[in-house]
């Protein structure tokens, strides 16, 4: 149960690094519990119809700290990748006070995972894709803690 296989479609944005354009909510999952162990060109020829889209035989080994997201940070994490272009600083204030009547010490998480981003060299004018995988594990730990 160590190593899965996975044939993907959009196989950059399972294990794309923080930075870049490929990486959303589904790169942050995978980054938490797996390790990229290889991968392996799929033809578009092999599969019928022909899709638009590559695929990739991806090789991925479980980590030993692998982490699961509690299912609320999963959502919000989405929500955050709704809004790409947004800076993570208004997007956190914006989605803090809509979804507060879902979970009412929400906004204040959010405010205080935000107040930690200097000690983390992180920047509030950063766009979620630009924040690595020990920012969305902060902000897990933050809306798991008892309340």
């Amino acid at each position: 149960a160590g190593t899965q296989l996975y044939i993907v479609g959009a196989p950059a944005s399972f294990t794309a690094d923080a930075g870049t354009p490929e990486r959303g909510a589904i790169s942050i999952f995978t980054e938490a519990a797996f390790a990229r162990a290889g991968s392996h060109a799929v033809s578009r020829t092999c599969f019928y119809p022909v899709p638009k889209v590559d695929s990739m035989l991806l090789c991925l080994t479980r980590r030993p700290d692998a982490r699961a997201f509690h299912p609320e940070t999963k959502k919000l994490i989405r929500e955050f990748f709704t809004q790409r272009r947004k800076q993570i600083g208004s997007l956190a204030r914006q989605l803090g006070s809509k979804l507060e009547t879902q979970n009412s010490k929400l906004e204040t998480v959010l405010a205080t995972w935000l107040s930690h981003f200097p000690s983390h060299a992180l920047d509030p004018r950063a766009r979620p894709e630009d924040l690595t995988l020990p920012a969305w594990l902060e902000l897990d730990a933050l809306l798991s803690a008892p309340a």
